[in-house]
């Protein structure tokens, strides 16, 4: 039995609903990953992405797609899937729910609910801190020793800072636009 069926099941066994959700990540695994070009969606799936989700939730698994994109793109998204999936795709903004727990239809999110796996093409395997991140230095300067910090950001931070440390004692994230 493979790892990924056992844990499966001992999730299963212990009435678990992350046992019946697969998350996956939505560029790279199911959109082709590109330039930025303003977060406008190009192309169709990737090769077996429609076909192995389809299959999936015709068999009763619960399909999460997470994104790191912002939540104006989401329904874009939901909307892309739609249509090549052929299924009902909804949109929960800012949804911090534990569980997706709706068979037949796809969530989109930013968030990462409870789920048996995670697919994701940025992803490495954790397996002990001791070969995390295995040859990679402690600093990003030392793979690119031309790259500065982002003097814009420090710039944000402190125009930001500043009149939130003067009216209160805990600081508010800035809004969304």
């Amino acid at each position: 039995m493979n790892a990924l069926l056992a844990r499966a099941a001992d999730l299963a066994l212990a009435d678990s609903p992350s046992a019946r959700t697969i998350a996956v990540d939505f560029d790279g695994v199911i959109h082709p990953e590109g330039p930025w070009d303003g977060g406008r969606l190009r192309g169709a799936p990737l090769p077996g992405a429609v076909e192995r989700l389809r299959a999936l939730l015709d068999g009763g698994w619960r399909i999460v797609c997470f994104t790191a994109r912002s939540s104006e793109y989401h329904e874009d998204i939901a909307n892309y899937l739609a249509h090549y999936l052929d299924r009902k795709v909804i949109v929960l903004p800012g949804a911090e729910t534990a569980y997706w727990e709706i068979e037949h239809q796809v969530l989109v999110t930013n968030f990462k609910p409870g789920a048996l796996v995670y697919l994701d093409d940025k992803a490495e395997t954790f397996t002990g801190w001791d070969t995390a991140l295995a040859g990679l230095p402690d600093s990003p300067h030392d793979i690119l020793p031309g790259a500065r910090p982002a003097q814009s950001q420090r710039a944000w931070w402190k125009v930001w800072w500043r009149p939130q440390r003067s009216r209160t004692r805990s600081p508010r994230l800035p809004q969304e636009r």
